[in-house]
């Protein structure tokens, strides 16, 4: 699937795994495109196109927020950088 969308906090990058607002996993980012080049990284306030494995059109909604799944691994570098108390 291939959608644009907006980033309205922090990055993105291909390889992200995306939830919707309920906390389901939807599907990864492959690629991320802005003027029909590739990016590496998207930041906020980019709007881009993104294609991802894993879902279909049917699964989100148009201006439906969706954010990132972060693993326990993410969460763990996460936490260095920021204190969790």
């Amino acid at each position: 699937i291939i959608f644009g969308i907006k980033v309205l906090e922090g990055c993105l990058k291909p390889g992200t795994k995306i939830m919707d607002e309920k906390g389901k996993w939807l599907g990864e980012v492959k690629q991320i495109q802005l003027n029909r080049e590739p990016l590496d990284v998207a930041e906020k306030g980019q709007e881009v196109a993104i294609s991802c494995q894993g879902f279909s059109a049917d699964d989100i909604e148009e201006g439906q927020e969706l954010y990132t799944a972060m693993t326990k691994e993410d969460i763990k570098q996460w936490s260095q950088f920021i204190d969790l108390c």
